[in-house]
């Protein structure tokens, strides 16, 4: 049946309006040799089903949802500049050669930890909800590097091209699958994060490198993850101890800082006790004694030379205001120090 045939007259305008800014961006202006490159091609047929979906679906819910194939078919039908160079009877061939060739395509990214170097950055596939690092194909003519700070970019909305050394990767060549990393250090984890394309990654998640060191965690859904763990933990061990300090001078400053911060707060939160370690003064003891059990305490200052060391404190009775009633009619036992002596 025609999908046309199934839409209402107001959805079928709302889908000429969508497909006519598709063509006109993706498919007008094309060169007859990529029109009949059958390679090529798809990768101008994805950019438009991308656009598609985030620009026009996205707000339109009554447009209808496609999947890429889907999307092929029917835009190499109704597009009078398609039919022209796609054969309705080549569709399935071409599409099959063109997944084929992509496999082979090298594929660059990075692996981003966070400023303490114990956390790793991953992506969550909008299609297939398996985790992996911010990665994709190279273009013609790409560098490495711009590859995967495109990429970076395109999945995560951050700019780290300045933040890459070319010298410090991971790289798996294995049967048609050339995959390369950047290791990239010293990324402020609180940063907002975005993808450009509403159906290519569904989640994003600062993993600690703990749970990715624990094999019972690493289920199927992180297997694009596992080749690297090993890699990665002796990376995260030996930027910590400063072997890197040259190739991230700028990263390892900050991660020394956040140590001693991370250590100064410590210190602090185990300080945090009455007496001289928090440098509470007696009469913030007071305040505390009163606002928290009702008791209310003086204290005045001793001018004999013989020290008594009770001599100072004057208990006196529970404030009338308390508002624990278990407290209400307490008082304190007034006492001889004198009889300890």
């Amino acid at each position: 049946m025609d999908l046309r045939s199934t839409l209402s007259e107001e959805v079928n305008e709302l889908l000429d309006s969508a497909l006519l800014d598709c063509y006109g961006r993706f498919i007008t202006l094309l060169p007859e040799e990529v029109l009949t490159d059958h390679i090529h091609l798809p990768f101008h047929l994805q950019e438009t089903y991308w656009w598609y979906c985030d620009k026009w679906r996205d707000r339109n819910p009554s447009l209808p949802s496609f999947n890429f194939s889907q999307f092929i078919k029917f835009v190499c039908v109704d597009c009078p500049i398609l039919q022209r160079f796609v054969n309705q009877n080549d569709l399935k061939t071409m599409i099959t050669n063109w997944r084929a060739y992509k496999k082979k395509i090298p594929i660059r990214g990075g692996i981003i930890f966070n400023v303490l170097c114990d956390k790793v950055l991953l992506v969550q596939s909008y299609s297939s909800k398996n985790w992996s690092f911010p990665r994709g194909k190279i273009d013609e003519a790409e560098n490495d590097r711009s590859c995967a700070a495109r990429e970076i970019y395109e999945e995560t909305g951050l700019d780290l091209i300045t933040h890459i050394n070319d010298d410090v990767y991971l790289e798996l060549i294995e049967d048609d699958l050339n995959l390369k990393l950047f290791l990239i250090p010293g990324i402020d984890e609180t940063q907002a994060l975005k993808q450009s394309s509403n159906y290519e990654i569904s989640e994003f998640k600062w993993f600690p490198l703990k749970q990715l060191e624990n094999k019972r965690y690493l289920k199927f859904g992180t297997f694009h993850v596992k080749p690297f763990v090993k890699k990665i933990l002796e990376f995260s061990r030996e930027f910590q101890n400063g072997k890197f300090a040259t190739h991230f001078p700028a990263q390892f400053d900050l991660y020394q800082e956040a140590i001693n911060n991370k250590l100064r707060m410590t210190r602090i939160a185990n300080s945090e006790t009455f007496g001289s370690a928090s440098r509470w003064s007696p009469e913030e003891m007071f305040r505390v004694n009163s606002e928290k059990f009702g008791i209310i305490s003086t204290y005045k200052e001793d001018e004999t030379d013989n020290f008594n060391p009770f001599s100072n404190w004057n208990p006196v009775e529970i404030s009338s205001n308390d508002k624990r009633n278990k407290y209400k009619d307490r008082q304190l036992v007034p006492f001889d120090p004198n009889s300890f002596f």
